[in-house]
């Protein structure tokens, strides 16, 4: 596995993952702010600091996630990866609606407090347009790691 290659692509793909959320929040399809939401997990609400902290996670996560990529990738004999990042990219996008969102909200202490209110399972919290949101933000990230990966 280039580790390396790993890191760089799973970055670029998260930023690309969160932008497209961001997006779909701008339009109205969902209410989830994710960022905004990883943030809060670790800080009090001050102007841009739960951002910055959430787009921190988010990055480091998808990093950890990157790894499982390239893993893949180093046993699929393809010419393009990026058909099997997209494939992929829907398992990690149904991993975070499944149990990801719910564990989120048990980790926040400002959900477990009531202050704010957690995606819930599917994100059926955020709008009817999360799931899809976050399924094209998953084929999303993983056309992005399949094309910005080298197994070299």
């Amino acid at each position: 596995m280039n580790a390396g290659s790993a890191i760089w692509a799973a970055i670029a793909a998260s930023i690309v993952m969160g932008l497209v959320l961001q997006g779909a929040r701008a339009t109205g399809l969902t209410q989830l702010h994710m960022m905004r939401f990883l943030g809060s997990m670790g800080t009090v609400e001050q102007r841009g600091l739960p951002l910055l902290l959430g787009w921190t996670v988010h990055i480091l996560a998808d990093i950890l996630f990157g790894f499982g990529y390239a893993a893949v990738f180093q046993l699929v004999d393809s010419a393009t990866l990026v058909g099997w990042g997209m494939l992929l990219g829907l398992g990690h996008a149904a991993v975070i609606l499944g149990p990801g969102f719910p564990l989120l909200g048990l980790v926040n202490s400002r959900v477990r407090s009531g202050e704010i209110k957690g995606p819930g399972f599917l994100g059926r919290n955020c709008g009817w347009g999360t799931v899809p949101a976050l399924l094209f933000a998953g084929v999303c990230f993983g056309a992005v790691m399949g094309a910005l990966y080298s197994k070299v």
